[in-house]
């Protein structure tokens, strides 16, 4: 009888399981260990973008730049190329989204 008892509570278990929910993303905390979670993983992206669209890497490699905010020559590369600006612009949301969330500053880049 135990093990019958066993048996059930065992494909209970595994039923209940396998009807949950998908495991969900971790909420990134409001300080600066979370902001930094979210921009390494936007810097990943955006290094793979970069590797994967070798003309991008090229012209922002030849656009180097000590500046926080775009240079002029970038502002004028994303605007000849919108299909590159929306791609960077893609990749940089989740950084915006923790900004909003945690109602910091937001760039308007």
């Amino acid at each position: 009888m135990g093990i019958l008892v066993v048996g059930i509570l065992l494909s209970a278990w595994t039923t209940a399981d396998a009807h949950a929910e998908p495991d969900t993303e971790p909420v990134i905390n409001c300080d600066a260990s979370g902001y930094q979670r979210v921009a390494a993983g936007v810097a990943l992206a955006t290094a793979d973008y970069m590797d994967d669209h070798t003309d991008v890497r090229d012209a922002y490699t030849d656009m180097k730049s000590d500046n926080v905010v775009p240079s002029d020559q970038a502002n004028r590369y994303l605007q000849a190329h919108p299909d590159v600006a929306a791609s960077m612009a893609r990749l940089r949301q989740p950084l915006k989204d923790l900004m909003l969330r945690c109602g910091w500053g937001v760039p308007s880049n």
